[in-house]
């Protein structure tokens, strides 16, 4: 299968165990002939399970950015960035869930007599559901995002962005 995918072996096969293997292509090309034959075999072979990796050289810079308050609109960032001379192509602020319980109470059911409703409701009591209810927050961490061309000592020595002090870390 691999030998229709890259020609001359333009590929190395580390065996991790009985069931799975690594294969690094020592070109682009051979990438792209690889992925394409296994995408093309899974389609006979749903058995079959493979994943890939983007290629180092050119895949987008992407750091963290620690500091920047939450709310700090992203658009900003991206220009005060670009003022700097950076090749910045995104930022996104990252955001977390959290469980905020709340509790749910069905309406007992209306019935015409008042007397025989209030006992009927005292008997039958709907249970008190417990739902978890997730609610988002921003955190003070961005996802800053590169073009690979940047220089990457020059982008870890940004020491503020907007007037605020932040930390890049990988």
């Amino acid at each position: 299968v691999l030998k229709r995918g890259s020609d001359d072996a333009q590929f190395s096969i580390k065996y991790i165990n009985e069931d799975s293997c690594k294969i690094n292509p020592l070109t682009e090309e051979a990438f792209r002939g690889i992925t394409s034959v296994l995408k093309e075999e899974k389609v006979s072979n749903p058995n079959l399970q493979f994943y890939t990796h983007e290629n180092k050289n050119s895949r987008n810079i992407k750091v963290l950015c620690r500091g920047l308050d939450p709310s700090t609109p992203i658009d900003d960032i991206v220009e005060d960035l670009k003022n700097k001379d950076f090749l910045i192509l995104n930022a996104n602020c990252l955001l977390k869930k959290i469980p905020v319980d709340a509790e749910e109470a069905e309406a007992p059911s209306k019935s015409s007599n008042p007397e025989k409703a209030t006992k009927d409701s005292e008997k039958n009591k709907p249970p008190i559901k417990l739902i978890k209810v997730m609610k988002t927050i921003k955190l003070p961490l961005h996802q800053l995002e590169f073009e690979p061309a940047e220089d990457i000592e020059k982008v870890y020595g940004i020491k503020c962005i907007l007037h605020q002090l932040i930390k890049i870390k990988q």
